[in-house]
């Protein structure tokens, strides 16, 4: 029934958990057992052998699991509150800035060009000159201080949830200085 040898009943017979039948004169009968009395002592032994119910182990291990994902929920808390991890939609935010920005420069570079370009009839002239202000664009655009604009965008949320008081990353500076 429970798929457990005849060495392991004698064991469990000599340690005390299983109890040998008893005929009508009270004594013993050899290798013989009352069945609802064995299946209960041996649950019962099984249960503290393992410590716990199957109910309190499936409770223990959820209990576990949730514990586990509450810790690296703050583990990811305190590493967007210290800078170390951005919130999607804050670097969605700074893309999307410097995605319009630099579209701006670009659709900005025909007009600021024509004229320089219009009066010239040397390809090479032209050439330079285009070169040079796509080279001036794309120079501005590299040296664009992104950094400021997150941490600024990281302030603010945060200063937003409540998790910041006003003004704290202005006496963080002061003392990191």
């Amino acid at each position: 029934m429970f798929s457990i040898s005849e060495r392991q009943v004698q064991r469990l017979t000599v340690q005390g958990v299983l109890k040998l039948a008893r005929n009508s004169k009270r004594q013993t009968i050899k290798a013989r057992y009352r069945l609802g009395e064995a299946v209960s002592a041996y649950v019962r032994h099984m249960q503290e052998r393992n410590g716990t119910d199957p109910c309190e182990a499936l409770y223990t291990t959820a209990r576990a699991r949730r514990m586990e994902a509450l810790a690296q929920k703050e583990e990811l808390n305190l590493r967007l509150f210290k800078g170390d991890l951005h919130r999607a939609d804050d670097i969605m935010f700074v893309l999307t800035n410097m995605l319009s920005y630099m579209r701006s420069q670009v659709m900005a570079l025909p007009s600021k060009v024509t004229r320089l370009v219009l009066a010239q009839t040397d390809f090479a002239t032209v050439y330079r000159v285009l070169e040079e202000h796509v080279r001036l664009c794309l120079n501005e655009l590299s040296e664009a201080n992104y950094a400021e604009a997150m941490a600024a965008q990281r302030k603010l949320y945060l200063v937003q949830k409540g998790v910041l008081p006003e003004g704290f990353y202005e006496t963080e500076r002061r003392d990191g200085d």
